[in-house]
């Protein structure tokens, strides 16, 4: 017999590239993550992470097709968020200035904090371009 901990859930949700999206996609996360019992740490980050990243695709990625797919993956000890912008280009998050968080609010350059967020609130993040886009895995450990 299967325990809840051998289980894995998924759920996926595709959205407009808008910001008006945002928040029913957060009411889709929250629901997962309640259902699939991740703890409150866990949940928060998945929250913060998709805000960021659906964020950044609406900001950024204004030539790309109208279209941002949400993947999340609860598998025993794993959280997995994929994001996923059709019709963008390339982007290596390593090329952009590393953010200082010690650095006075005055003194800071804009941009970079979101994925300096999601960096550490996630274990593992990869950003993969492909012919359909760019793919952002975000993977969390969970403790059950």
């Amino acid at each position: 017999m299967q325990s809840p901990d051998d289980r894995t859930s998924r759920a996926e949700r595709t959205c407009r590239r808008d910001i008006t999206e945002l928040e029913g996609l957060l009411r889709f996360v929250d629901a997962f993550v309640a259902d699939v019992d991740v703890g409150d740490e866990a949940a928060m980050a998945a929250r913060l992470a998709v805000e960021e990243l659906f964020t950044n695709a609406v900001k950024y990625g204004k030539d790309g097709e109208n279209r941002v797919d949400v993947r999340l993956l609860r598998e025993p000890r794993r959280l997995t968020i994929v994001v996923t912008e059709f019709g963008v280009g390339p982007f290596d998050p390593d090329e952009l200035e590393p953010v200082d968080v010690n650095k006075p609010l005055e003194e800071r350059q804009p941009g970079g904090l979101g994925i300096h967020i999601v960096r550490n609130l996630f274990d593992e993040v990869t950003w993969e371009h492909g012919d359909d886009g760019l793919r952002i895995t975000a993977v969390k450990h969970l403790e059950r």
